[in-house]
């Protein structure tokens, strides 16, 4: 953004009473101790949040659902949310500025070191993956491994340590090697000859842009004007919510009954709908029950023993019993009845 050749100036020296900005990655677990310390320590210490839950929180007083440690920033209840000891950005051109006012930056995050780069101020770099770490070697951002860092280590150490002579040398290459590719690919830019664009700058320097976001409870006309952008911004949207169709806004106490009778009606069709669905499937289940009652009883009858057959298959078996007896009586007879003739 600022061409070949940035610059980040150190003041002399840092105490307790300097302006400094932090920021932190809430997952990154070695970073409690050392946030919460430094509340403590630096009266004038910022922090900057990042995250979209870390903006609800400071417009609106949601809290997160879940929160691993009290002693992170990340709730209404800490204490630099209390006294108004954050700031959100929602512009780079806002958030580069408010970073010129401090005389140091350190945290966990990428962009939040960028940034300060970018203003002018000396920042550390607490890499906690390799994506961060990786970047921080690149462009020869100074930076710690969060992994290797102690709990107790303080912000005077980490700007002792922010040296800035390797970047400054390191700046100039990288740029020559990625305007480079831009002009390889076809790509026109502003560093060019002859394509410079200042009218551009001077539209951006005069945009009208959002200020940094302060938390709700700020004290004084700072939180009263908070708390007044907040309620017109509500009001702003009402028109807006009660036109749309598609994720309409249903507040739970609506200014109009029509929105929410519509809304009862909408759910009334669905419940109905739903009611007629569940009858249907009720029949569909009891037909498959009348079926499947059917198809027991053939298979029942299929698998138990037969009386009638057995009573059957006992007669046949008397009978032929009998006939072999009556066969042999027959045969005797004769011989008898001729023996007593002879005799007779």
């Amino acid at each position: 953004m600022n061409g070949p050749n940035p610059t980040v100036t150190k003041v002399s020296a840092l105490h307790t009473g300097s302006p400094i900005a932090m920021n932190v990655s809430p997952y990154v677990e070695e970073m409690v101790p050392i946030a919460h310390r430094h509340v403590a320590r630096y009266p004038n210490l910022m922090y900057i949040p990042q995250t979209h839950d870390g903006l609800l929180t400071m417009a609106w007083g949601e809290n997160p659902a879940s929160i691993s440690d009290l002693r992170l920033p990340v709730h209404t209840d800490h204490p630099l949310y209390v006294h108004d000891r954050m700031r959100f950005p929602l512009d780079p051109r806002t958030w580069t500025e408010y970073l010129k006012g401090f005389d140091f930056s350190f945290g966990t995050r990428i962009h939040g070191t960028i940034a300060a780069i970018l203003a002018g101020t000396p920042a550390l770099l607490l890499a906690h993956d390799s994506r961060t770490l990786e970047l921080a070697q690149y462009h020869g951002i100074p930076h710690l491994q969060i992994k290797n860092v102690s709990p107790d280590i303080d912000a005077l150490e980490m700007f002792e340590q922010a040296d800035y002579s390797h970047f400054h040398a390191r700046v100039p290459e990288v740029f020559a090697r990625f305007t480079a590719f831009l002009e390889k690919n076809g790509l026109p830019h502003v560093y060019e000859p002859g394509n410079e664009n200042p009218e551009f700058d001077e539209r951006l320097t005069a945009a009208k842009l959002p200020p940094m976001v302060h938390t709700v409870t700020a004290p004084g006309d700072t939180g009263r004007r908070e708390m007044m952008s907040r309620l017109q911004w509500l009001r702003q949207g009402q028109g807006v919510d009660q036109a749309r169709k598609l994720h309409q806004f249903a507040p739970e106490f609506p200014l109009t009954a029509q929105p929410r009778v519509s809304q009862v009606q909408r759910l009334d069709k669905k419940v109905a709908a739903s009611a007629q669905e569940v009858a249907e499937l009720k029949k569909q289940l009891a037909r498959a029950h009348e079926r499947l009652d059917r198809q027991s009883q053939v298979i029942a009858r299929l698998t138990e023993p037969k009386p009638t057959l057995l009573r059957r298959g006992r007669r046949f078996a008397r009978r032929l019993a009998t006939k072999g007896h009556g066969g042999a009586g027959a045969a005797a007879a004769p011989a008898r009845e001729g023996t007593r003739a002879v005799q007779g």
